[in-house]
């Protein structure tokens, strides 16, 4: 009797095993919590080393600006797990050819981008995944750039764009996502550029400065720009017409149209039908002999009406009675 019971105890065990053994197989283990990685604080690197120790930790977001500053930098690729930053963003100074590291990182509502002032940057391809509306971006005297195409995700900066003091950068293309309006648009001493197709979305200007781009020809293909407050266009040594400025309909302060020794005419105006109080001063252009596209535009509430220096300098007059070239 003993020996049955021992038995019918053991299958019982076995039984409870087996069910137990069955049970672990079926339940589900839940994956592993993804966890974001933050650093917080400003992050300012000076040297190579520097960049790579931070790069080790894989943080995926930095609450905060990051500087990077000085020639001993020179790759940014190990920080690619980098996908939000919540701060402005500066480079400058550096031996970076390009900063790919950073192509996964979008910028918090109203970040600032400064690129400055590196020798050796062709590309800004590593700002292709930033989106969000940006206060500014300066692009200054970075000799190589050839193109800024990695912004081209973006559609808003709404305080300043600047670019100036490129050599190699033959066109704007990649500002071709901004469709808002701009405070100030300053395109200047880029001996490269051959178009402005790359502004060909943007509806309003309040300062718009065009000057010492000694390669471009024609303003072409700026056809949503209805309103500027001022305008100054200066020292385009190859510019022949401003034709992409056709529905340009509003200035409300200040035009000026000055040393731009090949321009043949204004035609481009041809809509321009109002300077707000404003003034007009277009002087020293030695090619320029027709203003016909100045028929539409009511001076008479203009301050100051400066015309001389050009091949043809009409009065006010002389545009109103249509003797407005030669």
């Amino acid at each position: 009797m003993k020996k049955i019971s021992s038995l019918i105890l053991s299958i019982f065990l076995v039984s409870i095993y087996a069910c137990s053994k069955d049970n672990e197989e079926n339940i589900e283990i839940p994956p592993p919590i993804d966890v974001e990685k933050i650093y917080t604080g400003n992050l300012y690197i000076t040297k190579q080393t520097q960049l790579d120790n931070f790069a080790s930790n894989n943080y995926d977001r930095v609450n905060g600006t990051i500087y990077l500053e000085g020639n001993f930098i020179v790759n940014t690729s190990k920080l690619k797990s980098i996908k939000f930053i919540n701060g402005d963003f500066i480079i400058g100074g550096t031996n970076l050819e390009n900063i790919d590291g950073f192509k996964n990182a979008n910028f918090k509502e109203g970040a600032t981008i400064q690129i400055l002032s590196n020798q050796k940057l062709k590309n800004l391809n590593g700002l292709q995944s930033a989106t969000n509306r940006l206060e500014s971006l300066t692009i200054t005297n970075n000799p190589l750039i050839n193109n800024v195409d990695g912004l081209v995700n973006i559609s808003e900066i709404t305080h300043i764009i600047n670019i100036s003091d490129t050599q190699h950068l033959t066109d704007l293309n990649g500002l071709a996502g901004i469709k808002k309006p701009v405070n100030y648009l300053i395109i200047t001493s880029n001996t490269a550029i051959t178009d402005t197709n790359g502004l060909s979305n943007i509806p309003f200007v309040s300062d718009f400065h065009f000057s010492s781009n000694s390669s471009i020809t024609s303003l072409s293909n700026m056809s949503s720009l209805k309103e500027i407050g001022r305008f100054h266009l200066e020292g385009n040594n190859k510019l022949e017409n401003i034709d992409g400025l056709k529905e340009l309909e509003t200035c409300s302060a200040e035009w000026s149209i000055q040393h731009n020794p090949k321009l043949k005419n204004l035609n481009g105006l041809s809509k321009l039908n109002n300077i707000d109080n404003g003034n007009i001063s277009i002087t020293n252009n030695t090619s320029l002999k027709d203003f016909c596209g100045l028929s539409l535009l009511s001076t008479s509430s203009t301050k100051d009406f400066n015309i001389w220096g050009n091949s043809y300098n009409p009065t006010k007059n002389d545009i109103k009675n249509g003797n407005c070239s030669i």
